[in-house]
This record gives structure tokens, C-alpha cells and sequence, in this order.
């Protein structure tokens, strides 16, 4: 959540000291985190891509794909939340290049949630589609969380194609016990409302209202 009292003014001041002291590497990551931070604390979206690109830069050619994977996929994020469809792809694909590289199940089956979320974003929801199926294949050796998010994700892609029986199939209990639930139980409440069960859709939609404070849940 937004918070006026976080600012960058630390890693600025390690940017100043590595921009005149420090290598690449130092460098690179020091612009990284100060991009992570503008982002998700300070939702300073441009320059959080600056200090970002500025990363991608610095870091080509150092042949790390630990950072290489980190700056992609906050590149693919920053330009996904400013509707930037095309290189929210580019970079998201770039993401799952850094991942296969590194042959991590769990960074691999976000990478291809983070494509097919940028393919939805530019509307070709086909695309999106078979990026997420694709991602099933690395789910057993992914951790818990990446395994029910994209459970959660094909589900609801599953009730847009209006596949209800399908969709339900991926809703499992790991999928609706979960912390993180909320997805997966305003699928299912769409999915009762489509299947004219006003009743239980009703009841879910309310318990809903109870816990969730994110506004886009609280609209829908």
C-alpha cells in the first residue's frame, strides 16, 4: 500500500556513491532497487522505469541472470500498470528467457503468468491463454503461491470462455484456502452468478466485501 512516509532517499545516496565508486554490477542493482521502490512504494511509475532501463543498460553484458530476471520483470510490471501493452510483452517475455535460463519452476510459472497477463493487456487473450496453460507444465516444481495463482488465473480464464465445469476443476481447496483467496472466489461467485445461483453468488460476493479492502475487488 501507498505510504507518504517511504522515499527513496537511501538508495539515492548509494546511486551517488556507485555512480562515482562502485562497477556495473553495483551499480545496476543500486538503480534496480531504487526502480522497485518508486514503484511499489511510491507509485512513481516513469521514473521508476527510468531508474529501471537505467539498470537493463548498466547490466547488459554482465551475464548475471539473477539480475537480469529482476529488472525484466519489473520492467514487464512498471509498463503492464502504465498500460504500456507492448512492452509489458516485450519485457515479460524477456522475464521468462531469464527464468528458463536459471531453470526455476516457480520464476518460470510466473513468467508465463506475467506474459499472458501482458497479452491480455494488448487484448489477444488467445495468447494469453496458451502463455498460462504453457505454465502448468513447470506448476509441480513451483512453490505453493506460484502454483495458486496460476490455478487461479486459468480458472478464470476458463469462465470467460464461459467453460464453467473447467474453470471450477482448477478452484481447488489449496487455490480458496489460500491467504491470497480473493481471485479465486470472485471467479467462483461470477461463475454461480452466470449459472443464475443469485443465492450463493450473493453470499460469496458479501464475504468478500468483509475481508477484501483492495478497491478493484470491492468494485467488481
Amino acid at each position: 500500500k501507498h505510504n507518504k512516509d517511504v522515499n527513496d532517499s537511501l538508495v539515492s545516496i548509494s546511486i551517488e556513491y556507485f555512480d562515482h565508486h562502485g562497477d556495473k554490477w553495483h551499480r545496476a542493482s543500486a538503480y534496480y532497487y531504487r526502480g522497485a521502490v518508486r514503484h511499489y512504494a511510491m507509485h512513481r511509475l516513469p521514473e521508476a522505469i527510468k531508474d529501471l532501463k537505467t539498470a537493463e543498460g548498466l547490466s547488459e553484458g554482465l551475464d548475471d541472470w539473477q539480475l537480469n530476471s529482476k529488472i525484466d520483470e519489473q520492467l514487464a510490471f512498471t509498463n503492464y500498470y502504465s498500460q504500456n501493452a507492448a512492452l509489458a510483452v516485450k519485457y515479460s517475455q524477456k522475464f521468462l528467457s531469464d527464468a528458463k535460463m536459471l531453470n526455476d519452476s516457480t520464476m518460470v510459472v510466473r513468467a508465463h503468468q506475467t506474459v499472458a497477463g501482458s497479452y491480455e493487456l494488448l487484448d489477444v487473450t488467445d495468447s494469453a491463454f496458451v502463455y498460462l496453460l504453457r505454465g502448468l507444465q513447470w506448476i509441480d516444481g513451483a512453490n505453493e503461491l506460484a502454483r495458486r495463482d496460476i490455478m487461479a488465473a486459468v480458472a478464470d480464464m476458463y469462465k470467460q470462455q464461459k467453460d464453467y465445469q473447467r474453470a471450477e476443476q482448477y478452484l481447488t481447496d489449496e487455490v480458496l484456502s489460500a491467504s491470497n483467496k480473493v481471485s479465486g472466489y470472485v471467479t467462483l461467485a461470477d461463475i454461480r452468478m452466470a449459472q443464475g445461483k443469485m443465492d450463493e453468488a450473493e453470499s460469496l460476493y458479501q464475504s468478500l466485501l468483509q475481508e477484501e479492502e483492495h478497491p478493484q475487488y470491492r468494485m467488481q
